[in-house]
């Protein structure tokens, strides 16, 4: 970054976790953007973040994380397994909104999920998926074109990754931890 002025509309906001170069820290430092530092060598950029969110905001109860997944699969992969250990561990009371330039994943956790999907709003597009990441699941639906009533699911089995929304809320029910992800009207 050599003209600092050149990028002051993209500075983040609040505290930035970065294990960033010294030119670019000193850059951010003056442009008074609060930079700290964890030297903890066992967590990711990602809980490091999260751990300063909820030190600054106790009572958060949404975590929208931006640009989340793109670039190399290892360290996507990597980010949904950060995603389940911090939400299903460390903050279950938190939900984490995962925003890529094409779609919002978030955690469907056991129990039963009621998501608002007005289409005629041209926020989101009918497209979706509900992927069990993290262990075979049985999921029934409502108000998707393809419905399924104690459907099992499992990596290696079956997946839901083409099914459209056809009413302005869908009902998710789960036996296991799902991602639910849903195309972005752009």
């Amino acid at each position: 970054m050599k003209d600092s002025g050149s990028c002051t509309g993209m500075l983040p906001s609040g505290s930035a976790q970065m294990a960033a170069r010294i030119d670019l820290r000193e850059a951010y430092e003056k442009l008074q953007v609060q930079v700290s530092e964890d030297p903890d060598q066992y967590s990711t950029d990602f809980g490091k973040a999260i751990k300063k969110v909820i030190e600054h905001l106790p009572e958060v109860s949404d975590i929208l994380i931006h640009g989340s997944l793109g670039g190399r699969v290892d360290q996507g992969i990597g980010l949904l397994h950060e995603l389940y250990r911090e939400q299903k561990f460390r903050h279950p009371k938190v939900r984490f909104w995962l925003f890529t330039e094409a779609s919002v994943s978030i955690l469907l956790q056991p129990g039963t999920s009621l998501l608002h999907t007005p289409l005629s709003k041209d926020v989101i597009k009918r497209n979706i998926g509900i992927l069990p990441l993290y262990g075979p699941a049985n999921i029934s639906t409502q108000g998707l074109e393809w419905d399924v009533d104690s459907w099992p699911t499992e990596m290696g089995g079956q997946v839901s990754t083409s099914n459209h929304i056809v009413a302005d809320s869908i009902t998710i029910e789960t036996d296991y931890d799902v991602l639910f992800t849903v195309e972005k009207a752009l």
